[in-house]
């Protein structure tokens, strides 16, 4: 390797933090707070939260008014989790950046227009557990019984519970019948609401702990996914000052996610102020949980293609791959060394 080379992009690297620090105050005094929701209660939301709290948003300089929507309160609510109702917000205004799902983004282009591409992915991976109720011992016996999700075709659950009926061959709604569930998802299965649920890494730790076997793994099956994540509109980023406020949101996620790698605490305390998860024990049990955070979130291509294939339908068929992210931002803070510098001891 040329040695110049690397010492002159390793300081064309710091020179370019130094400035995006020194025009940082200047930056957020110029603009109102950005909406940012989060739009359900999971470790692969994160990211976000320990990014506000250890100050990486005003780092980059964007002001970022970060919450948790309600629906997104009342899921999370239940199964050893108390959402904290000092971060549960409504707010009117337009959410430019988000945090949702990859099946939430491709299923509202299909189904309700607009122009919303996925620019970055943190949950990567099918990465979810199926527990059912006493007298279903098998992935078979659901046939025919009521499944739950957080949403049916607006969340990674709901992704989810239509991946494995296709996966088995079942119709929806004849062989299999999908409910929306809200709060206390494994209790509520267990007295009886419905036959089985799907759940994220939080209620399968609960319901571990309450001495209850997951029915089955779907992360055996090692299927890509496009779950949380960063989206935006197509027509906004082209604006080049919105595309460097993309840009930066993205740097202090990725800043977030070394944060989370190499310091438990800043996860510890993000789960205990936010999800209100105050043991130790669950705490650590859901930081084995950060590995699987990519380093480099770059949209899940892979993952937006079974998300396509899982809803098909003709109106899906009319969009392409390429036509539901864009990674271009991704690829030029890959180029330019940064997530590798995070890492350096």
């Amino acid at each position: 390797m040329n040695t110049n080379f690397s010492i002159q992009k390793s300081l064309l690297l710091t020179g370019m933090l130094s400035l995006v620090t020194l025009l940082s105050a200047n930056s957020m005094a110029q603009q109102a707070p950005m909406l940012v929701p989060l739009t359900d209660v999971s470790t692969n939301k994160l990211p976000y939260i320990i990014a506000k709290e250890e100050g990486l948003f005003d780092k980059y300089g964007i002001a970022i008014q970060l919450y948790m929507t309600n629906h997104a309160a009342e899921k999370g609510a239940g199964d050893g989790m108390t959402p904290n109702p000092e971060y549960v917000d409504n707010p009117q205004g337009e959410r430019l950046i988000s945090t949702g799902g990859g099946v939430g983004v491709v299923n509202g282009r299909v189904n309700d227009g607009g122009d919303r591409v996925v620019i970055g992915t943190t949950g990567d991976r099918l990465s979810w557990w199926v527990y059912a109720r006493e007298g279903i011992n098998s992935i078979e016996d659901l046939k025919g019984k009521v499944l739950s999700a957080t949403g049916i075709d607006n969340s990674c659950t709901g992704g989810a519970a239509h991946i494995l009926a296709k996966r088995m061959g079942w119709v929806i709604g004849k062989d299999i019948t999908l409910f929306e569930n809200h709060e206390s998802r494994i209790d509520k299965m267990l007295e009886g609401k419905y036959d089985a649920v799907i759940v994220s890494e939080l209620p399968d730790v609960y319901a571990r702990n309450k001495g209850l076997k997951p029915l089955v793994s779907l992360r055996d099956w090692n299927l890509p996914y496009a779950c949380s994540g960063i989206s935006a509109s197509k027509a906004w980023l082209q604006d080049p000052k919105n595309r460097e406020t993309a840009k930066r949101f993205i740097l202090a996620t990725i800043e977030a996610i070394a944060l989370m790698k190499q310091h438990p605490e800043t996860v510890y305390r993000a789960l205990d102020k936010w999800y209100g998860i105050k043991d130790p024990a669950v705490q650590k049990q859901m930081y084995a949980y950060v590995d699987e955070i990519p380093a480099k979130p770059y949209p899940s291509v892979e993952g937006i293609k079974v998300i396509m294939d899982t809803y098909d339908s003709p109106e899906m068929r009319k969009y392409k791959v390429a036509d539901l992210y864009d990674d271009s931002i991704m690829k030029e803070i890959d180029a330019s060394g940064f997530v590798e510098t995070l890492y350096k001891k």
